[in-house]
């Protein structure tokens, strides 16, 4: 069922409750200083006690940003060695064309800001008290060139088995006692990862993915029933116009255009958009909203990430126009309301691909509890939906391998000095809702992935 509160649109679109794009503090931190996260920590809420897992590339484990975090990272990685096969890669690797992409998104939730030079900015971590359980179940060739491109899989015995590494990577997170997993990538819809996504959400853990960075809809990971998938969204309260669709798979859109991010090397930073950054921070601001209300499950955390979007109260709403979702991301407003009001049933088993089924997941005596809360005004998924479902699983049976990272928009890198400390952010008395875009034909179903970097 998709909900449509009746007059709510400007008050969960567009960046409600952000400061404007002018925000005092360094470009590309605008994620830190606009959701209130030195207010949230200022407040004692920092992660502490909340286990996030994040699945990505290798990580750079002796990144200075990361030098004082909690991380726990699993050895060895998922995949071959490329030179022998059969003997597992290390799932660290001080070689930024491997590592810098997992390695971005770990200091988006537990970076301390130390770019590693005197006077360098590096991306401020969420929820920098968080554990962080850390899985490699991919790798890369990086191009830094004009295009920066790349093509990542994870090869075993000389076969791609990425889909394989990534529902081992999803159950191992599991086990190992993960609240959240981050997963800034994107799989096809297979046996395995279906069957490790179902095995994730029986046990309560939040899943977080994302939808891709260019005009094709969602596939994959990010269709699967129970999965959070975020949109990007820039300073300005758009949507990144290299992402901007129509696409039923969003969840909500959350910051992701124009942040602080790695440029060539460990030490020389610029900034880029992508959904990549809206995942991974977005993961960090459930974590901050779990340490507040440690007693919230799972369930309850999705519950409020849809309900309290945007800066005030409202009906839940989702985008008739199929862009937001259910709406802006918003820490302050999470921050605000005690999700354990809310039913612990995961609200995200609607999705147009429809897997995992809710009875497969909680079983056949369960049922699902509707999100549609009194008075709001319900319209049947075949007005959202109509259309769509074959397309749908064309891409997901066309995809196999494919990132769902950054598409990076270089401007001049940057080397910031240590910004000022926020002040609490001034809500924009009438934000700025995007112009809703041309409506585009279905898209072609690609026979190549698509590579999202």
């Amino acid at each position: 069922m998709r909900v449509f509160g009746a007059g709510v649109v400007v008050a969960v679109l567009g960046g409600v409750g952000l400061v404007p794009a002018a925000a005092e503090g360094t470009p590309g931190l605008w994620y830190y200083d606009n959701y209130g996260v030195q207010e949230a920590h200022d407040s004692g809420f920092t992660g502490q006690g909340v286990t996030i897992a994040i699945i990505d590339s290798p990580l750079y484990r002796e990144m200075p940003a990361l030098a004082d975090a909690n991380i726990t990272v699993r050895e060895p990685s998922y995949c071959d060695l490329s030179d022998t096969p059969g003997t597992r890669a290390p799932a660290t690797s001080s070689n930024p064309e491997e590592a810098s992409h997992g390695t971005e998104m770990t200091m988006f939730i537990a970076g301390n800001g130390d770019g590693g030079a005197p006077g360098v900015q590096a991306p401020l971590g969420v929820a920098p008290d968080a554990q962080i359980n850390y899985y490699a179940a991919l790798f890369r060739n990086l191009d830094f060139g004009p295009d920066f491109s790349s093509v990542a899989d994870c090869y075993r015995d000389k076969k791609g088995a990425f889909q394989e590494a990534l529902a081992e990577a999803i159950t191992q997170a599991v086990d190992d006692g993960a609240d959240i997993i981050s997963m800034s990538l994107g799989a096809g819809a297979t046996r395995p990862v279906v069957q490790a996504v179902t095995y994730a959400l029986q046990k309560g853990v939040v899943l977080v993915s994302g939808t891709s960075n260019d005009l094709v809809t969602a596939s994959g990971l990010s269709t699967l029933n129970g999965v959070v998938t975020l949109q990007a969204e820039t300073p300005a309260g758009a949507i990144v116009a290299n992402s901007a669709k129509v696409d039923p798979a969003v969840t909500v859109v959350g910051p992701g255009g124009d942040i602080l991010t790695l440029n060539r090397s460990w030490t020389s930073f610029g900034t880029s958009s992508g959904t990549s950054m809206a995942t991974a921070i977005t993961s960090g601001f459930l974590a901050l909203v779990k340490s507040k209300y440690p007693e919230a499950t799972g369930n309850q955390l999705l519950q409020t990430l849809i309900r309290n979007t945007g800066s005030e109260d409202h009906d839940l709403f989702f985008d008739p126009a199929g862009y937001w979702g259910y709406g802006s991301v918003s820490l302050q407003h999470m921050l605000r309301v005690d999700p354990t009001q809310y039913p612990d049933v995961n609200p995200l088993f609607d999705k147009d691909f429809g897997s995992p089924l809710f009875e497969d997941v909680f079983g056949a005596s369960a049922q699902p509890t509707s999100a549609a809360p009194a008075g709001a005004v319900t319209l049947p998924d075949l007005l959202l939906w109509g259309g769509v479902a074959v397309g749908g699983l064309v891409v997901v049976a066309a995809v196999t391998t494919v990132l769902i990272l950054r598409n990076r928009r270089k401007t001049t890198p940057t080397t910031p000095t240590t910004p000022t400390t926020p002040t609490t952010p001034t809500t924009p008395t009438t934000p700025t809702t995007p112009t809703t875009p041309t409506t585009p034909t279905t898209p072609t179903t690609p026979t190549t992935p698509t590579e999202g970097l």
